[in-house]
């Protein structure tokens, strides 16, 4: 039988996140977003960072992680804080997937602009 011991898990699982991390910020610079975060290491902590957001709303998979991270990179640092957001994203009768589904085509403009509005101070 074969056995995959707790180091090994531990590295491959990194590998599949640095490669997910890699492949999202050439994804940034193919569409000439690259301006709204850097690729270098700086960049990839803040991937990092909001890979773990996400992961607080069950949000995993690489179209789910990629659609998080453009609106949290492109809209607001902390969109998924404002409370018309989280209810949405906290909301356990949706499955994940659908729960992002739901904010990126449920929100209004007015709750947009509000999000929008505090691209660079931090949510309270």
């Amino acid at each position: 039988m074969l056995k995959i011991r707790t180091g090994q898990m531990e590295a491959f699982e990194n590998a599949q996140e640095q490669r997910f991390i890699g492949e999202f910020l050439a994804y940034l610079e193919a569409f000439g977003l690259e301006n709204h975060i850097p690729t270098n290491h700086v960049g990839r902590d803040a991937v990092r960072a909001g890979m773990a957001r996400a992961s607080r709303h069950g949000l995993s998979t690489k179209d789910q992680l990629t659609a998080f991270l453009l609106t949290d990179m492109l809209v607001c640092q902390g969109f998924a804080d404002f409370p018309c957001v989280e209810e949405m994203l906290q909301d356990s009768s949706q499955p994940p997937s659908q729960r992002l589904t739901n904010v990126l085509t449920g929100l209004d403009d007015e709750d947009w602009e509000i999000v929008a509005a505090h691209r660079n101070q931090e949510v309270v």
